[in-house]
């Protein structure tokens, strides 16, 4: 009898306030789907969602509650604990979302999904020390919950953070994020003289992300090369922040150098990176980073801090890392990208090549092993083989893309 899932996230891809931690839990859910798994997904519900529909094999059921929506979950959960599920999966702590708590009532067959160490996004996003205080002595005992696991997460940084607080290695799988092309994305890599001087900043507009950050480095930028240009691309999440932004981007000095671009499709974003140069990160903590494997499969290299994972780093210069907030340091790399032909070209190739890794299952054999070790209590057989990418329900297989020309 095939293993019943209930996976917990606070929005899906039809939210639009999904971030990438939700679309890899739904990701997951669905190879967990397509390899013959019971499997429901509950999110928060948007105006124009409908309630309950299926989803490439998974039961999706959208909440009422909006930020509230896990406190819902918590009571039905403490009323009727897992509800015959065998495995309950859980973002345990979300960035500044509220937690669903899993584990107080789906007991053993709760596992959690944690990205990562949420204390730089507190700080970040919280001017009162009380409120980061406050952040923190949650995600200690969110830890404490989970002490012995199980619990995955997108990347070996995050576990290795994970073990230095003394969760068990047993305790802890990785499934990385996946790499999906669209079928419009472009099959081969453009060359340098079909792209512009531009480089992509990519996420939900709040001040976590620090778009900011991106806007001066584009200022500092233009000194070297006064061409150069920026496209800002992501949902809004914080209207008075995007609106900020907004206002930016009209003045005088960037007008006509600097595009926001909200809401934008994943050929749009795919089509926006094939003819640009560069990606930029700039937020103090990703679980992840996952644009940067999706802008490598574009021939495009990244420049990023030290908060993106190091299971990103690949050999050659297809990813630059530059210390937290040094603006001059993103300008430098930048600069030689756009005005060496023959040094970006390498670095597109190695960013190319570094993205390759990222176009496997999300449920790669460490990841089933553990949920199946879970479902395993309740007496269930083990969850089938996952497909491998081009058999995924729902899902295109990657395009045949070819390097970069020379």
């Amino acid at each position: 009898m095939p293993l019943s899932f209930l996976i917990l996230a606070a929005h899906d891809r039809a939210h639009p306030g999904v971030t990438g931690g939700d679309l890899h839990l739904q990701g997951i859910a669905e190879e967990l789907a397509s390899a013959g798994g019971v499997v429901s997904m509950w999110t928060s519900r948007a105006p124009g969602l409908p309630s309950q529909e299926r989803v490439n094999g998974v039961d999706l059921r959208r909440w009422n509650g909006g930020a509230l929506f896990p406190l819902r979950v918590r009571f039905r959960g403490w009323l009727h604990g897992a509800q015959g599920f065998d495995v309950v999966l859980e973002q345990v702590i979300g960035s500044l979302r509220l937690p669903f708590r899993a584990r107080r009532w789906a007991k053993e067959r709760a596992v959690g999904f944690w990205y990562q160490d949420n204390r730089p996004l507190f700080r970040a996003a919280f001017r009162s020390s009380l409120l980061v205080a406050a952040a923190d002595r949650l995600q200690k005992d969110l830890l404490r919950s989970y002490g012995q696991g199980p619990l995955l997460v997108p990347s070996e940084t995050t576990r290795s953070w994970l073990l230095s607080q003394g969760v068990p290695a047993e305790g802890v799988a990785v499934s990385h994020p996946q790499v999906a092309l669209p079928e419009g994305a472009a099959r081969t890599v453009r060359p340098y003289r079909e792209r512009a001087n531009r480089f992509v900043v990519i996420g939900n507009f709040r001040p976590i992300k620090r778009f900011e950050e991106a806007v001066e480095v584009l200022r500092r930028l233009r000194q070297d090369v006064p061409e150069a240009e920026a496209i800002l691309l992501g949902r809004p999440q914080d209207p008075a922040y995007l609106k900020r932004l907004r206002e930016v981007a009209l003045s005088p000095e960037l007008a006509g150098h600097l595009r926001i671009i909200v809401g934008a499709g994943e050929e749009e974003k795919f089509e926006l990176l094939s003819r640009s140069k560069a990606l930029t990160v700039h937020s103090p903590i990703e679980g992840f980073g996952w644009t940067v494997p999706e802008a490598g499969a574009m021939g495009v290299p990244a420049v990023v801090n030290p908060g993106v994972p190091h299971d990103l780093d690949v050999e050659g210069a297809g990813l630059v890392r530059v210390p937290a907030g040094d603006v001059d340091a993103y300008v430098r790399t930048l600069a030689r990208w756009m005005r060496d032909e023959e040094e970006w070209q390498r670095a597109s190739s190695s960013a190319f090549e570094g993205s390759r890794k990222f176009l496997q299952p999300f449920v790669g054999p460490e990841a089933r092993a553990l949920l199946d070790s879970v479902g395993a209590r309740k007496g269930k057989a083990p969850a089938s083989h996952v497909p491998p990418p081009g058999d995924r329900v729902g899902r295109a297989s990657p395009p045949e893309a070819r390097p970069p020309a020379t």
